[in-house]
């Protein structure tokens, strides 16, 4: 009898070790919500900006040889009824994209004025793609997978001029908690399906481990080489109701070296998917779809008029 009260009391020591909480609460004080309202601040500002998701019109996905720029409908990319019918053409030979414009036009790239150039895509880290402009209409090469794309904005936007703000859940306490970063020992690489109806593969650094509501939790997260923050894409049962159905985004700080992180999703926000038709936003994976509602951070965007632009 002592002896299996002797091992009762082992397994009973050991269920409560795996449920021992990550980390202590983490309260909402004077000084989370000051970082708050200005993260709040800093997030719309980016979207708002010129070369912000309220300011996409358009995304073209380009066709070997000559494809068309310019307001003509004739043209694969397509700008504003406001700009010249034909401004020039991207010749796309082999993955190599040549731009050639009409120099009396006065188009710039990356700020200087153009006439011929080969354009730099989004793919090499570290490096921006060039941009290429004319009055309040710009664009910049994308590559998603083998595909190159014309990604094009405008300033005037009707999304970016009615913009008045993003609705969100009230700030809680409950959302806020410790999580421990489990690292792989070397990335692994995943299939990660887009809103473009792709699938990318997705280097992967390792797992988020947290409780809520003392259930424990694993999410996916990616991290940049020698980067400062860790990068998290989930959905939960919220999605299609009070949230925008393809899930959202968390970013946090990436740990130290006992791995805990501040994992706060008051800090959840919309992918730019919520904002315009022409983004290409990871989904989700299978293994990120927590069974809990996550009523904390940003909810569904709803716009006057979503942006919208000619011709995908």
């Amino acid at each position: 009898m002592r002896a299996i009260l002797f091992v009762l009391a082992g397994c009973a020591m050991f269920v409560c070790a795996c449920h021992r909480p990550i980390g202590p609460p983490r309260p909402l004080d004077g000084s989370w919500h000051t970082a708050h309202a200005a993260w709040i601040r800093e997030r719309e500002k980016k979207l708002t900006e010129p070369d912000g998701w309220l300011c996409v019109i358009g995304l073209h996905w380009l066709k070997e040889g000559e494809n068309g720029i310019g307001a003509d409908p004739k043209n694969l990319i397509r700008f504003p009824d406001t700009s010249p019918p034909f401004i020039g053409t991207i010749t796309l030979r082999e993955g190599r994209a040549r731009l050639k414009v009409d120099p009396v036009l006065g188009v710039l790239a990356n700020g200087k004025a153009v006439e011929k150039m080969d354009l730099q895509a989004d793919d090499v880290p570290g490096v921006p793609p060039d941009r290429v402009s004319l009055g309040p209409v710009s664009f910049v090469l994308i590559k998603r997978g083998d595909k190159l794309g014309v990604r094009v904005f405008d300033r005037d936007s009707v999304a970016r001029r009615t913009f008045k703000g993003i609705e969100r859940f009230e700030p809680s306490e409950r959302y806020r908690v410790w999580g421990r970063f489990e690292p792989y020992s070397e990335p692994r690489i995943m299939d990660t399906a887009t809103a473009i109806r792709t699938v990318e593969k997705v280097p992967v650094a390792g797992e988020v481990v947290f409780d809520l509501d003392g259930e424990r939790y694993r999410l996916t997260a990616t991290q940049e080489p020698g980067g400062h923050e860790l990068f998290i894409v989930f959905a939960d049962p919220t999605n299609g109701k009070e949230t925008y159905p393809g899930g959202r985004f968390l970013t946090v700080p990436a740990p130290g070296e006992d791995r805990m992180v501040d994992l706060d999703f008051n800090r959840a926000y919309n992918p730019p998917c919520a904002f315009t038709r022409f983004a290409t936003c990871p989904l989700p994976r299978p293994q990120d779809r927590l069974p809990v509602p996550i009523l904390a951070g940003e909810k569904v965007y709803h716009a006057e008029e979503r942006a919208s632009g000619a011709g995908e």
